[in-house]
C-alpha cells in the first residue's frame, strides 16, 4: 500500500490487524453507534479487518482477517497458499479457503484453475506444495475447477469457493 498519508497513522494490532487513525478516516457509521463501536476503539483507531505488516513505515496488506485459516492453532493466510499454487507452471489461478475439521478446527483447501493446455492433477499440486509450504499451510484438499466464482467487481467469492469444496 505504501506509507501513510500526512495526518494519518497506521498501527498493527497483536493479531496482525491493520489499525488506522487520522483526519481522513471515518468517524463512524451514520446513526449506528453499535456498528461504530465495533470498528472504532476507545482510542479512535479504526479496525480495518485487514491483516498486514509495517516494514520501514510502509504498509503491506496480507489479506482479510476473516479469511485467515486457523488450522491446529496456527494462522494460514490464503494469499500465501495461492501464491505457492500459482508458482506451478500448470496453474492459471487458485483460491484457498478453510474448511471445518473436527481435529484441526479448519483444514486448508483450494480450488485451482489449470492453465490452458496444462495436464494437471491434484496429487501433482499436493507434491508441489510440499516443496513450497510449511506443513500446516499445505492444502489437504485440492479440487481442479474450470473457473473461480467472482463478483461483478471481479473479486473471487470465497464463500462460494468454500461451498463448492464442501459440496454445500
Amino acid at each position: 500500500v505504501g506509507p501513510a498519508f500526512p495526518g494519518t497513522q497506521f498501527k498493527i494490532a497483536e493479531d496482525g490487524e491493520i489499525l488506522i487513525k487520522g483526519d481522513g478516516v471515518m468517524s463512524g457509521y451514520h446513526n449506528q453507534p453499535e456498528q461504530t463501536a465495533e470498528v472504532i476503539d476507545d482510542d479512535g483507531w479504526f479496525h480495518t479487518g485487514d491483516q498486514g505488516a509495517l516494514e520501514d513505515g510502509v504498509l503491506r496488506i496480507a489479506g482479510r482477517i476473516k479469511e485467515t485459516i486457523r488450522s491446529g492453532g496456527k494462522s494460514v493466510v490464503p494469499d500465501e497458499v495461492e501464491r505457492a499454487l500459482c508458482s506451478h507452471a500448470g496453474v492459471a489461478e487458485a483460491a484457498a479457503v478453510g474448511l471445518p475439521d473436527a481435529e484441526w478446527g479448519e483444514i486448508v483447501a483450494a480450488a485451482v484453475v489449470p492453465a490452458p493446455g496444462a495436464v494437471l492433477t491434484s496429487q501433482a499440486l499436493l507434491e508441489h506444495c510440499q516443496r513450497e509450504l510449511s506443513p500446516h499451510k499445505r492444502p489437504k484438499l485440492i479440487r481442479l475447477v474450470d473457473s473461480l466464482p467472482r463478483s461483478h467487481y471481479g473479486k473471487v467469492q470465497r464463500a462460494k469457493v468454500k461451498a463448492a469444496l464442501t459440496g454445500a
